[in-house]
């Protein structure tokens, strides 16, 4: 096999370098948490704890799950990555960093996630939490596990 050799400040070098510093993009719920009830005893409840009930289920609790981070991602995964590739084009041109990149493929990311919650309808809930609630809607009662869905970028 010939040995291939590699200038220095090409495009390849360029490229191994971009991604060898390349940051991390993280999608979900971070350090929000939901509002004490009057009378609720310890700490208030993180909105990830919530989200990954609904997200799994809790059969000790009777609860079903109501997947919208995994749906989401195998739903989105093809589109995700078209936009990878164009939204990556400036950071090998050299227009862009890829912490940029990541930031706007975050929004894109968070956004499909939010709208997934408000598609789900099943399964639905049981007459008893629609009475509770007044609303047959499941992931949806306050509104902050929608408004909290969100992405950071790690550099």
């Amino acid at each position: 096999m010939p040995k291939v050799i590699r200038k220095k400040g090409t495009g390849y070098d360029k490229l191994r370098n971009t991604l060898g510093n390349m940051p991390t993009m993280k999608v979900g719920f971070f350090d929000t948490k939901y509002p004490k009830k009057k009378g609720q005893k310890g700490p208030a409840v993180p909105v990830a704890y919530v989200a990954a009930i609904h997200e799994f289920g809790s059969p000790k609790n009777n609860i079903p799950p109501r997947s919208f981070m995994r749906t989401t991602a195998i739903e989105q995964a093809g589109a995700w990555r078209k936009a990878a590739r164009e939204i990556f084009k400036p950071v090998m041109l050299g227009n862009a960093t890829s912490a940029e990149a990541l930031d706007k493929l975050g929004f894109i990311v968070e956004g499909d996630i939010a709208a997934k919650i408000t598609q789900i309808s099943s399964p639905p809930l049981k007459q008893a939490t629609i009475d509770r609630k007044g609303d047959s809607k499941p992931l949806v009662e306050t509104g902050l596990l929608l408004q909290s869905v969100t992405h950071q970028v790690d550099a």
